[in-house]
């Protein structure tokens, strides 16, 4: 196909209002969106004229689309409308596909790019009449509904299945090439990872998910990392989140024996109110003593838990963006170099999934529900307001200049907390159910591999500059709490839409 033929533009703007649609009506399982018209500046065979072949033969079609974000739609229909007789569509040189007879249509999504591109319809015609493209052309977002439970199920299974072969069994140090080294089977890394293997497990009881999870806690005697039961580092004792939900489901004594003895010590010393002195380790930490605390019959927990996260609270908390500083070195005066404030995604990702694990299991009249309950309303609305139109989150959620672009992690937990807000009523449906949806959509469509791989998915660190730059392709340091916070998403995703 020869594009140099090219002389004329038809540019169609995509504006972000564009990007929330006001469906019309189905297409397959999609709802369109307003149809954009493609009826400027056609040239055919290198030469500016009307869309109408006058005699029998053959001719290419030449035109323009500039969208500045296609990836804002699930999917993207062409309608060339009526045609007479055949047509072969190639998107930016490459074909897209051909048609012969009405509904003259092609889905072309996948083939469209940010910004400018060139669209060729190569029209062939027996006719002795008027020919070629006799109609308006149109270019029309689609949507995809909400999922159901089996769809969200299923896809959950296609992720925790590559994950589980790639690294089949769970005792093996934990790769991490970068830095020529592996981390202990139990490092927080491979916590999180069974705290949404567990989730997943109360929507879809499989026993292959308490298997592979016996056989890790076992493996590691059911102790903190390094064998270490009297740590404090947060990142080091995650891994008791998943040892008391196999408790609670097997209740053997050994699995919280050596939580028992980590979190008495972290309750009988003092300073340990301020220990979490990075955002990610609340919600390393704080479910894990809430749940003991629930699990054990011991209310104490819940205030030292609450003392903790106060003190995180009390420094790295921004109530008036409703989000969070990593940590202190993020605080003001420091700014993104754009200067924005820096809310590093993941980070806020752990405080906002913190919630939902905790809230879930927190007494009803503990009197720091409410706070706790605000602090979750307030980041629910700033997160909403910084979602991308394609339903991902940038890494840097104040500013989309700073290494923007999709980000599965964050993502992920975002998707988490607000499919329970909406799920327990927290939430209104009005406001936030499309929310949830273009975000699951999204990140089903954009990040995840048709073998169940997470693309996108932001490598170890503390801020948006690392592990950069981000693609569909590039495996991270670590692919187990990127799973871990997916699982997190779905199992959330499937008891909404059950």
């Amino acid at each position: 196909m020869d594009i140099k033929n090219f002389t004329l533009f038809a540019a169609v703007m995509l504006l972000a209002a564009q990007c929330k649609p006001a469906p019309q009506q189905e297409n397959g399982n999609f709802s369109m969106g307003d149809p954009i018209p493609v009826d400027k500046a056609w040239s055919i065979d290198g030469k500016s004229t009307d869309k109408v072949v006058p005699s029998p033969g053959s001719a290419t079609y030449t035109t323009a689309i500039e969208l500045a974000q296609p990836s804002a739609a699930d999917d993207w229909m062409l309608d060339l409308g009526e045609v007479r007789d055949e047509a072969v569509v190639y998107i930016n040189g490459e074909k897209a596909g051909s048609v012969a007879k009405a509904p003259y249509t092609l889905r072309i999504g996948k083939m469209l790019k940010p910004g400018i591109n060139l669209l060729d319809v190569a029209v062939t015609t027996s006719r002795t009449s008027e020919a070629g493209l006799c109609s308006e052309v149109n270019l029309i977002p689609l949507y995809k509904p909400t999922p159901t439970e089996d769809e969200v199920i299923a896809q959950a299974r296609l992720v925790n299945g590559y994950f589980m072969r790639k690294f089949p069994d769970p005792s093996k140090p934990v790769p991490f090439p970068s830095r020529h080294r592996s981390y202990e089977g139990n490092i927080w890394t491979r916590g999180v990872y069974f705290e949404g293997l567990m989730a997943l497990h109360e929507v879809d009881p499989k026993q292959e998910y308490l298997d592979y999870t016996m056989k890790w806690g076992e493996l590691f005697g059911w102790n903190m990392r390094n064998g270490q039961p009297l740590t404090r580092n947060a990142d080091n004792y995650c891994c008791a989140q998943a040892y008391i939900d196999m408790y609670r489901i097997y209740g053997e004594a050994k699995m919280i024996a050596n939580v028992t003895t980590c979190f008495d010590n972290i309750l009988s010393t003092g300073e340990s109110e301020g220990d979490w002195t990075w955002i990610d380790a609340i919600q390393m930490g704080m479910p894990g003593l809430v749940k003991y605390g629930v699990t054990a019959g011991r209310p104490e927990f819940f205030e030292k838990a609450w003392q903790m996260y106060n003190w995180a609270r009390e420094r790295f908390w921004n109530p008036e963006d409703g989000l969070w500083w990593r940590d202190v070195a993020f605080c003001p005066p420091y700014t993104t170099p754009n200067g924005k404030q820096c809310y590093w995604s993941r980070g806020n990702g752990w405080v906002f999934a913190n919630f939902v694990r905790v809230l879930e299991e927190l007494p009803a009249d503990n009197p720091h529900r409410a706070v706790l309950e605000d602090d979750f309303m307030a980041m629910a609305k700033a997160l909403v307001a910084c979602q991308r139109s394609d339903g991902t989150w940038n890494c840097s959620l104040a500013d989309p200049d700073d290494f923007g672009g999709p980000e599965a992690t964050g993502t992920s937990m975002f998707i988490y907390g607000l499919a329970w807000g909406v799920r327990t009523g927290r939430l209104s449906e009005k406001d936030y159910l499309p929310a949830v949806v273009r975000g699951w959509n999204g990140l089903n469509r954009i990040c995840i591999h048709d073998n169940g791989f997470i693309g996108y998915s932001q490598g170890s660190g503390k801020e948006p500059k690392e592990a950069q730059p981000l693609s569909y392709d590039r495996i991270p340091d670590f692919e187990d709490f990127g799973t871990g916070c997916f699982l997190l998403a779905a199992s959330e995703m499937a008891k909404l839409v059950k």
